[in-house]
């Protein structure tokens, strides 16, 4: 996870969600939205609970997880490669951490 893939635009795009964690991406744009940041090669994910939330994509690179969340016994694990200082003027990605923080407090 400590290799990065240098850019300046990733798509960021849904993964497979599972039903429990769809309201974490909502309402964000389903069609995606775009960092202005790096791409970490996070894969593989080695954790057999480990379900991916969101991918990173960029030209002529494999996609990458960039959010995911290891449900645990005792509560969730979540993990994001996303936080660019640039990110935090996307709407959607401030969206994505209130929800996180939501989901933090356990009010789902």
């Amino acid at each position: 996870m400590n290799c990065t893939i240098p850019n300046n635009k990733i798509l960021v795009t849904f993964g497979i969600v599972f039903s429990f964690f769809v309201w974490l991406l909502q309402p964000i744009n389903p069609n995606g939205f775009t960092s202005l940041s790096w791409l970490y090669k996070n894969r593989p994910l080695h954790l057999p609970d480990v379900q991916v939330l969101l991918i990173g994509t960029i030209p002529e690179a494999p996609q990458e997880p960039v959010l995911w969340i290891n449900r645990r016994q005792n509560g969730n694990v979540i993990y994001t490669s996303l936080g660019h200082w640039d990110d935090w003027t996307e709407p959607n990605f401030k969206q994505l951490m209130f929800n996180i923080v939501d989901l933090g407090l356990s009010r789902h």
